[in-house]
């Protein structure tokens, strides 16, 4: 079986875990806490996503957060 090229569109709704490293510019473990902590992982089956909105929302309410201290 050929194995599934990722675009990098970051555009996308749900992202796949390469995009995800791209989108947050950090490392795999960052990634994942980061999606973690945000509700943002999605499974379907053995194939694994993250739904950026949640973590756009998650970082917005954490910049904000950061700012009034």
């Amino acid at each position: 079986m050929n194995k599934t090229r990722s675009t990098g569109n970051t555009d996308a709704v749900l992202l796949d875990q390469a995009t995800l490293y791209q989108y947050l510019n950090c490392g795999r473990q960052t990634a994942k806490r980061i999606a973690e902590e945000a509700g943002a992982v999605q499974k379907f089956g053995r194939t694994v996503r993250y739904y950026k909105p949640a973590i756009d929302a998650y970082l917005a309410n954490r910049c904000s957060e950061q700012a009034v201290k």
